[in-house]
């Protein structure tokens, strides 16, 4: 089902890449982060009784992308007793298994599932393309929303330090029509960085507004499709 519901939002082609990026590459780091633990520690234990799965980053890979899609729809559980938005999904998700899979002494899923989350968020940010736009930099999506309100200031401070630095060394691609600001949410022309602050912020509205109209009219269009499907059946 949750296959079916990407489908539908991205294509069978967006889903694979994602799918495979997102239990592929955490598999890897997970695997790395092992071997770093073997050198450390020299312990080979580390590395000869530790199992890795990509079924939990997997799992892990989906709240994000739910979070992207979806992220007001409520969910509710136990006769409406608890809810939460799906928005808050990869944080439910992270704080309710990652305690179990330590217990039960699955620790290299809890570090899988850590991975899946923050891998799957990059691809979603900074790569996926929704036709002519690369990433989704909305202040919605980003890193500081997957926290609670009260720590997002310090999370945001912190990930902007981390940005800079992942753009000066190139680790993260700089959209061609974008340059970094501080909130790290949008951005300027390049052509164009001497302007003030007020061009700034009129500039900075036009982009999110035509990122969102452009996802709006994608999302009309698989609307649009799905009842034509459903009336000819």
């Amino acid at each position: 089902m949750s296959t079916s519901f990407l489908e539908r939002n991205w294509g069978v082609s967006e889903t694979i890449a994602f799918l495979t990026i997102s239990s592929v590459i955490p598999v890897i780091a997970t695997a790395t982060t092992y071997a770093l633990l073997s050198l450390i520690f020299t312990d080979t234990t580390f590395l000869t009784q530790v199992k890795i799965s990509g079924l939990a980053s997997i799992i892990a890979g989906f709240t994000v992308a739910f979070k992207q899609i979806t992220p007001e729809y409520q969910v509710r559980l136990f006769g409406g007793m608890f809810g939460f938005r799906i928005n808050s999904l990869p944080v439910v998700f992270s704080m309710v298994a990652s305690p179990f899979l330590m217990i039960f002494g699955k620790t290299s899923s809890s570090v899988l599932l850590t991975f899946g989350i923050f891998v799957s968020w990059i691809y979603l940010r900074f790569y996926k393309r929704n036709g002519d736009i690369r990433g989704d930099l909305s202040e919605a999506f980003s890193f500081s929303s997957f926290f609670p309100e009260s720590l997002q200031p310090i999370v945001k401070y912190i990930s902007n330090i981390v940005y800079r630095f992942s753009i000066k060394f190139k680790i993260i691609p700089v959209p061609s029509d974008y340059i970094t600001l501080d909130s790290m949410e949008l951005g300027f022309n390049l052509d164009n960085q001497d302007l003030d602050n007020n061009e700034e912020d009129d500039f900075e509205t036009n982009v999110e507004s035509e990122r969102r109209k452009n996802l709006a009219i994608k999302d009309l269009e698989i609307h649009m499709s799905n009842m034509s499907k459903d009336s000819s059946d």
